[in-house]
């Protein structure tokens, strides 16, 4: 794409005289042969010390570039990052038993803990301001986070 080559080198000329790294964002309209109407793309060219990174979102909506890749970005944080607390830090993977609502029960036990778990954490980091508030269940010591457990 020709708005590609564009902003990778607007991105890379401006690194070049900066030294910092340079982020450069455009929007297009494309149609790929498979496609049957052409969608909106926005481009995120990026120079690093490494070399060009160049990112690609095909979309429909219509914020501006860098703003749509923002979010886009953050979109995909949450979700993924939640079902990785709730797996690794509450064993919700653990649902051995050979009955379908003996696993449903046990699932549901593992997602309240989930969200008291977060609730807590959530509460804990509010009067401090901590910006950990948005931090993963991992981050804290695991002897803190077991119920009625009594701190040496």
């Amino acid at each position: 794409m020709r708005s590609c080559r564009i902003c990778a080198a607007e991105a890379s000329r401006q690194r070049a005289l900066g030294g910092a790294k340079v982020r450069r964002f455009a929007a297009v309209t494309y149609q790929a042969d498979s496609w049957s109407r052409p969608r909106r793309v926005v481009i995120k060219a990026e120079a690093l010390e490494k070399g060009m990174n160049i990112r690609f979102v095909v979309t429909s909506r219509t914020d501006a570039p860098e703003a749509l890749y923002q979010w886009f970005t953050q979109r995909g944080d949450c979700p993924e990052l939640c079902i990785k607390d709730l797996k690794e830090d509450c064993f919700a993977d653990r649902l051995s038993c050979h009955r379908f609502w003996a696993n449903q029960c046990r699932l549901l036990l593992h997602a309240a803990a989930y969200w008291l778990l977060d609730t807590i954490r959530h509460w804990l980091a509010q009067p401090q301001g901590a910006p950990s508030a948005t931090g993963h269940l991992a981050a804290a010591p695991r002897q803190d986070r077991r119920l009625g457990a009594r701190s040496p």
